[in-house]
């Protein structure tokens, strides 16, 4: 792509970025972004058609990227164990790797000034993901909770833990939250953290 074009996609992607940290995306005009980009608004429409046509291509770029970059690290075909540590932790540390790279625009997207279709998408991605690793294990009669539930519950926990990753700065590095997701997914959220029931107080 000529330089030029990547440019201005930058100026405008930049801006709608900056646009997003103070503004709901329901009142961010062509205008303000333009006006934000210092381009004019044919040059804006040469590369999208409206607002709504910039953030979906924005989205489409973190979805496309975030499963090019998971099925690089892990891919699905291989009959492995889900929760092999050193491929869960390969898959996990790329998807934060690239979630901190790109930290302005998704923050902004999963923020209440963004588009909530996002964390949607976001969501539907991760069940696939779970589903992929899931269809090597077969489910008892005698299983207590059903597997779709526990595809949902993975994915909205897993979705959760990035968004409060981001939204509150957490110091974390992409490794540090890999080894710590790994171990939630290994030994259960209550021995992870290591807690114990309080003794009553009650004789």
């Amino acid at each position: 792509m000529d330089r030029r074009i990547l440019k201005t996609k930058y100026e405008i992607r930049n801006a709608f970025i900056s646009l997003l940290k103070i503004k709901a995306f329901d009142v961010v005009t062509v205008k303000d972004i333009t006006e934000e980009a210092n381009i004019n608004r044919a040059t804006f429409y040469k590369h999208y058609e409206d607002k709504h046509d910039l953030l979906a291509k924005l989205e489409e770029d973190i979805i496309e990227n975030i499963k090019i970059l998971i099925d690089k690290s892990s891919p699905l075909h291989l009959q492995e164990d889900l929760i092999n540590q050193s491929t869960f932790k390969t898959t996990i540390t790329a998807m934060y790797t690239y979630i901190e790279k790109e930290k302005e625009l998704i923050e902004v997207l999963i923020s209440s000034n963004g588009n909530q279709s996002f964390l949607a998408h976001m969501q539907f991605l991760l069940e696939q993901l779970i589903k992929g690793n899931l269809q090597h294990y077969k489910q008892t009669k005698e299983a207590a909770v059903p597997k779709n539930l526990i595809v949902v519950y993975l994915a909205s926990a897993h979705l959760g833990l990035i968004r409060h990753w981001l939204l509150k700065k957490l110091n974390y590095t992409p490794e540090e939250m890999a080894n710590m997701i790994s171990n939630i997914l290994m030994n259960g959220p209550m021995e992870a953290a290591d807690l114990i029931q309080k003794k009553s107080d009650k004789i």
